[in-house]
């Protein structure tokens, strides 16, 4: 029938067709570098803002690590007085040690975690009483856990240089030789050291920090969201994001910290060349030590730089997010 009206119009079906393809090649395309473009300005924009909180945070999941707590470099502290000591001790710009590679994992992470939930989310879109297309909170659920896992599969490497980087200058003030200076000075020595796979150190909780962070980020925020605007009537505005992005940090701290310590230990420790970790051969070996010798709220240590950053974090990420979609004029399907 298409053909037939093609041909009534005076075009050659074939050119129409031709046509009609060309263009939701470029649609795809284009909606390809839309998001992946957006996500990696916000995730940059809300790095740069919130970093030094991760600093803090890493370095307190760690503190146990050192045994000897009489060894030069070990101070027990909170978070006041690590990111107050790391000021005095090493310099301001400290704080942003390990902000090259978190950028280097923006590149690949915010653009594959949206480009996979997007792909999976279109595909479980069912239309609800108004006839909109809308994403159910389990099927958001679902999407965020494999988004998630997936895109933090990629950035282990990554992931793997900020830790060591964050903790470098502690390493070198307990008199452990240098380690790694940069990024591209962080790959080469893993792998001369470790072999490749040995990029992948702790990918295990990596993952699971990663699906569990995504569940509680996008699925939580979509969701106060949805339920903002549709239960109490609130505008769409920066407030209701505000508020979705509040409770998605409280929500994100819960259940992403306890696998974010486990993690943080497993990447930190030294490694054979086979890329064998010496203090833990596995995550829950290490989940299962740390719970035994210093007690299961080790697994929240660092949780409140965590969620000072994480609720300022996911408010400038979604709030850009939001601005930058609300400028191309794009209603995104999961309000």
């Amino acid at each position: 029938m298409a053909r037939l009206t093609a041909w009534r119009r005076g075009i050659d079906p074939e050119d129409e067709y031709s046509s009609t393809r060309k263009h939701l090649r470029y649609e795809k395309r284009h909606n390809f570098l839309e998001i992946y473009a957006t996500s990696f300005i916000c995730g940059c924009s809300a790095e740069f803002a919130t970093f030094p909180l991760d600093l803090v945070k890493t370095r307190m999941q760690v503190q146990g690590y050192f045994p000897n707590k009489n060894m030069p470099g070990y101070t027990y502290r909170n978070a006041w007085a690590t990111f107050k000591g790391v000021i005095q001790e090493e310099g301001p710009r400290k704080l942003y040690a390990g902000i090259s590679a978190q950028i280097v994992r923006h590149i690949f992470f915010g653009g594959t975690k949206f480009i996979i939930f997007d792909a999976l989310s279109q595909n479980l879109e069912t239309r609800g009483a108004d006839n909109k297309l809308q994403l159910s909170y389990p099927h958001s659920c679902f999407c965020a856990i494999i988004a998630g896992g997936g895109a933090n599969l990629v950035t282990v490497p990554t992931e793997l240089f900020k830790i060591r980087m964050q903790m470098e200058a502690k390493r070198r003030a307990a008199g452990f030789p240098p380690r790694i200076n940069n990024v591209v000075h962080g790959l080469t020595s893993t792998i001369q050291r470790n072999g490749f796979y040995g990029l992948w150190a702790g990918v295990v909780p990596t993952i699971w920090r990663g699906s569990l962070h995504t569940l509680a980020d996008v699925g939580t925020y979509y969701f106060v969201k949805r339920s903002l605007i549709n239960l109490f009537g609130i505008p769409d505005n920066r407030g209701t994001h505000f508020l979705a992005a509040l409770v998605s940090g409280v929500v994100v701290v819960l259940l992403s910290n306890p696998p974010d310590v486990v993690r943080s230990r497993v990447m930190f420790q030294p490694r054979d060349k086979r890329g064998r970790g010496l203090h833990f051969k596995s995550s829950r070996q290490c989940f299962l030590r740390l719970v035994r010798e210093e007690g299961f709220l080790a697994m929240y240590k660092g949780w409140l730089p965590f969620w000072l950053r994480v609720g300022p974090w996911s408010f400038i990420f979604w709030l850009t997010f939001e601005h930058v979609r609300g400028i191309r004029g794009d209603q995104h399907r999961y309000n």
